[in-house]
């Protein structure tokens, strides 16, 4: 006799939709206990000594950025003259004597003086005229009076504005010259020099030496600085 077969029985599949739910929620929870838990646990003690907290700008590198940065001297305006014209830079001959400018009709910035806007004295030379007495750049020079202004230009486009305070003449042998090149580093001061009195043939210069002094007019020149230097700093705090 041939052998029977069994009846085969039907696997039963397990259905791992309805375990989703319940995995999730499980999930959630777990998490949950893990964030109750670490909420928990002792934290280390916030050190109270301000002597060893770092502020925000000893730790960024943009901190110097909150300091006003201040560029080279390019331009001087004279409103109200004919003085206008581009600085080139110069600086003081072996002999202690202010470097003149090459061309006659461009002003020289003593470039280890102070720049436009800084505190110190920012000192700007030109010639009166030239080898044929015709006029220079600083021929109008003598014009300027106390209460005028003059513009100079930096490298990064901005006018800064200096009202004129004194006006006078120094022999070129004065021992009192030393002091047109003096610095007051809490205010931001320019002079400008020219020749003047009478020509000296045998010294090939002129008797005295015309000076224009000036203080930074702050209101004008302040404002920009200072929204820059906040919005950094607002940046980095």
């Amino acid at each position: 006799m041939a052998p029977s077969l069994k009846p085969m029985k039907k696997r039963r599949f397990i259905n791992f939709r309805h375990l989703f739910l319940p995995a999730v929620l499980l999930g959630v929870c777990m998490l949950l206990s893990l964030f109750l838990i670490w909420d928990f646990l002792p934290k280390p003690p916030i050190e109270s000594n301000l002597e060893n907290r770092l502020s925000i700008t000893d730790l960024s590198v943009f901190s110097e950025l909150t300091e006003p940065v201040y560029f080279p001297a390019e331009i001087i305006t004279i409103p109200g003259t004919n003085i206008a014209t581009t600085l080139d830079r110069v600086g003081v001959l072996d002999d202690g004597t202010l470097e003149a400018p090459e061309a006659w009709n461009k002003g020289g910035w003593l470039f280890s003086s102070s720049k436009p806007g800084q505190v110190g004295n920012l000192i700007i030379d030109g010639h009166y005229d030239d080898n044929f007495g015709k006029p220079a750049v600083f021929w109008e020079l003598k014009k300027v009076k106390p209460g005028d202004k003059v513009i100079v230009t930096d490298g990064a486009g901005e006018d800064f504005v200096y009202i004129v305070s004194k006006v006078y003449f120094l022999d070129i042998d004065s021992s009192e010259k030393s002091r047109v090149f003096s610095s007051n580093e809490k205010v931001a001061t320019i002079t400008l020099i020219t020749c003047g009195g009478v020509w000296l043939p045998g010294e090939s210069t002129y008797s005295k030496r015309l000076i224009v002094s000036g203080v930074l007019d702050s209101g004008a020149n302040g404002l920009a600085k200072a929204l820059m230097s906040y919005y950094v700093a607002s940046y980095v705090n």
